[in-house]
């Protein structure tokens, strides 16, 4: 949905994912399940400091797992 806001988008399509996935697959984590909810209330809160308004999207695929990064002769990050 292009329609909504940073904050909430990242609320709804990437911390309520693996909110459920943790209810779904590890009911008795209640503890982090509970502070998982606790952050996904204060995104707004935690962002307010920033202009969420000046986040642009992008078009990046993937994730940072073990496969696709790298460092070099300097020890700077890279992606590969």
């Amino acid at each position: 949905r292009r329609d909504i806001d940073w904050v909430t988008f990242w609320r709804e399509y990437r911390i309520q994912p693996q909110l459920n996935g943790i209810r779904k697959n590890y009911p008795g984590q209640q503890k982090l399940i509970e502070l998982i909810e606790q952050v996904s209330t204060r995104l707004n809160e935690f962002f307010s400091m920033m202009v969420v308004e000046d986040i642009s999207r992008s078009c990046l695929h993937g994730d940072l797992y073990q496969g696709n990064w790298g460092s070099i002769d300097s020890s700077s990050g890279c992606l590969a």
